[in-house]
């Protein structure tokens, strides 16, 4: 995944895709946390900007880690004897999944520690964590790009 992070097949994030003004008893249900209406596309993508997995299609204001908790994959995963993802390997996130065993997350603002504090540890950490995410939102954006109705 271009980082030092043994283990890491995937990356998983989402992006809100904006539609028209929905019904009026669907409204609520669409409304983004960003102040439109939109439908929410969870993916998980490799180092090559492939998709992996996909789940599109869901309420904007479903929450990313709820979303993904609701899919078949996560059910799959958390089922012994079932699990899609081979032992050893994980994926990286942003801040809106919840934390598991196989799944790497960044540190939040009330983590963080004090500059003093900032190991080469910690800062080569975020490093590896965040640099393959930049790919991720690269990857949406060419998925919008060539789909220009997306973009509206």
């Amino acid at each position: 995944m271009g980082c030092r992070l043994a283990g890491v097949v995937g990356v998983i994030d989402d992006s809100l895709i904006r539609i028209r003004t929905p019904p009026a008893a669907w409204r609520v249900a669409y409304n983004t946390r960003k102040c439109f209406y939109g439908v929410l596309f969870l993916a998980i993508f490799d180092a090559h900007k492939r998709f992996l997995w996909v789940r599109a299609g869901l309420r904007g204001s479903l929450g990313d880690s709820r979303a993904f908790k609701e899919s078949v994959w996560y059910e799959r995963q958390t089922t012994p004897g079932y699990q899609i993802r081979h032992p050893g390997h994980i994926l990286l996130s942003d801040g809106g999944f919840a934390l598991e065993h196989w799944i790497f997350k960044p540190f939040t603002a009330d983590q963080l520690p004090a500059a003093e504090e900032r190991t080469p540890k910690r800062i080569i950490y975020s490093f590896c964590l965040t640099s393959p995410r930049a790919e991720v939102e690269n990857a949406f954006g060419q998925l919008k790009g060539r789909m220009r109705i997306l973009l509206e």
